[in-house]
């Protein structure tokens, strides 16, 4: 079960549809999950709450900012399978991941069976910086900055990576596809983790009218 509320959230309606203008607070999302002993033959019995705020601001001509924090808790694990667990992987080798989901280039897979945490804040410059630079204005690139960290309580898991990046936007067709290469930096309490250069090919949702990420 999820729950989000956003407070003063303004709309409008039209005759088959509503559109949501946004607000200047935050989103809240609640979810509970549950599962059910003895219901319809189950063996599973486990409860699991996680709390989540997010929010993009847009800063005049700076450009864009989005956070996510996340905060995950199992009450109970009487029965509780690997599969339902909160599984965070290994980065991929070359390729970004999303930007407010995963972390980019940790170099391990753990699961949480207990407490953990999450927070990813990135900020897209809208060309704010590169279009000082002489001719780079022309080429349409623009910058990406950001970070996460993550902690697992039950594996006393820290870890952090901060990142820069450069993006291209193409128009192919009635599609738009976004050219990502970034420079991602690490640090966490389980292992020397080297800096990394990822790619990324994103694309543009016309029914949300947003990137994937």
């Amino acid at each position: 079960l999820t729950m989000i509320y956003t407070p003063f959230q303004k709309y409008m309606t039209e005759p088959n549809r509503k559109v949501v203008f946004g607000s200047k607070w935050p989103s809240f999302r609640g979810t509970i999950e549950r599962g059910l002993p003895n219901f319809m033959g189950s063996d599973i019995d486990y409860t699991y709450l996680q709390g989540t705020i997010s929010q993009s601001i847009k800063i005049g001509t700076i450009g864009n900012t989005d956070y996510k924090a996340i905060v995950g808790k199992f009450i109970n694990t009487n029965d509780l399978r690997y599969v339902d667990q909160k599984i965070f992987p290994r980065g991929d080798q070359w390729f970004f991941a999303s930007l407010m989901e995963s972390m980019q280039i940790q170099d391990t897979t753990l699961t949480v069976r207990d407490f953990y945490y999450q927070l990813h804040v990135k900020h897209h410059f809208n060309g704010a910086i590169v279009n000082y630079i002489p001719l780079v204005k022309k080429l349409g690139i623009h910058a990406v900055v950001g970070a996460s960290t993550l902690y697992i309580k039950e594996s006393q898991y820290r870890y952090g990576e901060v990142y820069l990046g450069m993006e291209k936007t193409f128009k192919m067709q009635r599609s738009r596809i976004r050219l990502g290469v970034y420079f991602v930096e690490a640090k966490s309490n389980y292992s020397d983790i080297a800096p990394r250069i990822k790619f990324a090919v994103n694309r543009y949702s016309l029914r949300d009218k947003s990137w994937g990420y």
